[in-house]
């Protein structure tokens, strides 16, 4: 037994100093943090994880960096990384979920990547308990189906939304979502009603959001210049720059007056 004991001696003596070392390698990073020398800290924190991937001290590294590079040298791409050691190998579902999470919202938010954004949400979505947050990710979700231009996706996610939810702030962005798809694909007379309905339901909130200047937009799409007009002119004098608001007012005057018959209104 006494031999046994003997032959494990040397590996522990290297185990612990090995231990040693990266907590010293680990504590340093820390201090450059401090510092503010977050390139350096990242430094050590990316030794601790190349030489222990799976310690516990790597999960603490891993930890830091992605803060770093998230908030002070704003390397996404990095962070994502960082986040992802996290999710693999964090031995706290809290921190895997909040992991998740984060990525996610790089890639919405920071990086635009909607691909990359819709497969991350849809691995959080079925993490999630509470049915307000689940609500928020979703919204997300219909937004990067429209930014791709996959308006039909887009349109569903913003379907069971307005169904469902009952944040009505939600529900606004959610229908004006829908008007936007409406837009984009053409469906104007659609797209007007939606605006008119919010501009009736939420004038405060509307006039916040620039809905009825969307509104304008769909009239003037179209070709009925009378109604676009008499839009602009009940925004104008409460539109920040009323000047600009004068600018497209001459322009579709002069538009209707080019129209055959000097008739502005819509015909199919």
């Amino acid at each position: 037994m006494t031999k046994i004991i003997r032959s494990f001696l040397p590996l522990l003596f290297l185990l612990s100093s090995c231990e040693s070392v990266l907590e010293k390698i680990y504590n340093r990073g820390l201090s450059q943090v401090e510092a503010k020398n977050y390139l350096e800290g990242l430094e050590d924190f990316d030794k601790v994880l190349a030489r222990a991937p799976e310690s516990e001290l790597a999960t603490k590294a891993a930890h830091e960096a992605s803060k770093i590079s998230l908030f002070e040298t704003k390397n996404f791409e990095k962070a994502i990384g960082y986040l992802k050691h996290l999710v693999l190998n964090s031995k706290d579902p809290s921190e895997r979920l909040e992991a998740q999470r984060s990525i996610a919202k790089i890639y919405f938010e920071h990086l635009q990547n909607y691909p990359k954004a819709i497969q991350e949400m849809n691995r959080v979505l079925p993490l999630l308990i509470d049915p307000d947050e689940k609500e928020k990710i979703k919204s997300s979700l219909a937004r990067s189906y429209y930014y791709q231009s996959n308006f039909s996706q887009a349109l569903a996610e913003c379907e069971e939304l307005i169904q469902k939810s009952k944040n009505e702030s939600l529900i606004f962005e959610m229908v004006v979502l829908k008007g936007n798809i409406f837009l984009a694909q053409k469906k104007l007379e659609e797209a007007a009603k939606l605006f008119k309905r919010l501009l009736i339901k939420y004038p405060e909130r509307s006039v916040k959001e620039n809905v009825a200047l969307t509104l304008a937009v769909a009239y003037e799409e179209m070709k009925d210049y009378t109604q676009s007009i008499e839009v602009l002119e009940t925004i104008k004098k409460h539109h920040p720059v009323p000047e600009y608001i004068d600018m497209r007012i001459r322009r579709l005057t002069e538009r209707k007056k080019n129209l055959p018959g000097a008739k502005g209104s819509y015909r199919k």
